[in-house]
């Protein structure tokens, strides 16, 4: 069903936290593992490199397809990928903020999935990983 799941990384551990969620997802749907980061005009290019770096080091031995996008936006950017490619699936983290916090310092989990319109799978600061091997479809 699915051929790439897609993790956006943005150099904070919390999104770290999707990889265990993707990877099962990823062999669950016999897909390919695809790390994304987004650099804004004003990112270093070391930036990108430690994000990088810290995201094949927690997605282990597989050796994941690495994508930077470039845009001031992550969540557009995030969702014009994820248009383009209609059999990926992402999955990322969310701070689950309420909605005071999601005010003061926006959410680009929430933003993506309306900007998106298809599925994805949101993993919460509070997430366990389950077994999966009774999953046979997602809705």
């Amino acid at each position: 069903m699915y051929t790439h799941i897609l993790v956006p990384l943005d150099g904070s551990d919390r999104a770290l936290a999707a990889l265990g969620p993707a990877r099962r997802l990823a062999k669950l749907h016999g897909a390919q593992l695809r790390l994304v980061t987004v650099a804004t005009p004003d990112t270093r290019a070391e930036e990108i490199e430690t994000i990088v770096a810290s995201g094949r080091d927690a997605a282990g031995a597989h050796g994941p397809e690495v994508i930077v996008l470039r845009g001031a936006d992550a969540a557009s950017e995030l969702a014009r990928l994820d248009r383009e490619d209609p059999q990926s699936l992402l999955c990322l983290t969310t701070r689950a903020r309420r909605p005071l916090g999601r005010m003061l310092f926006g959410s680009v989990a929430g933003e993506l999935v309306r900007q998106s319109h298809r599925a994805a799978v949101l993993v919460g600061p509070s997430c366990e990983i389950a077994d999966t091997s009774a999953i046979r479809r997602l809705v």
